[in-house]
């Protein structure tokens, strides 16, 4: 991969219905077995009917960090209520060098390994 292919990839048309988040706080957990770790973040979604995920951000070569962003979809009927969420994940194959970093669109927030 070159930094071209993920220039191209970035410049596509983004899909409606897909925001960042606001996080408050997030944790990096060792799993079970050894090497693989889990994030978890809390934070508000401004429509109750919206699903949480993480969309790793894309590099050339493994950074310090791993970005990882916490997203919303949203999709058929809304119901615009602020609602708190708590979304865990795997993300064992998205580490950085030294952790990961928690995206959302008010901070990010960095977790050491």
């Amino acid at each position: 991969m070159k930094q071209q292919d993920i220039d191209d990839l970035i410049a596509r048309k983004k899909p409606d219905g897909v925001i960042l988040l606001e996080i408050d706080k997030a944790k990096l957990t060792p799993g079970i077995v050894n090497g693989t770790y889990f994030l978890t973040v809390w934070g508000r979604k401004p429509w109750s009917t919206i699903k949480v995920g993480f969309a790793p951000c894309i590099y050339v070569d493994q950074p310090q960090y791993w970005g990882i962003q916490v997203i919303g979809v949203q999709s058929g009927i809304g119901l615009p209520v602020e609602t708190p969420f708590e979304h865990t994940e795997e993300v064992t194959q998205t580490m950085g060098k030294k952790g990961v970093e928690a995206i959302g669109v008010n901070q990010t927030i960095k977790l050491e390994k």
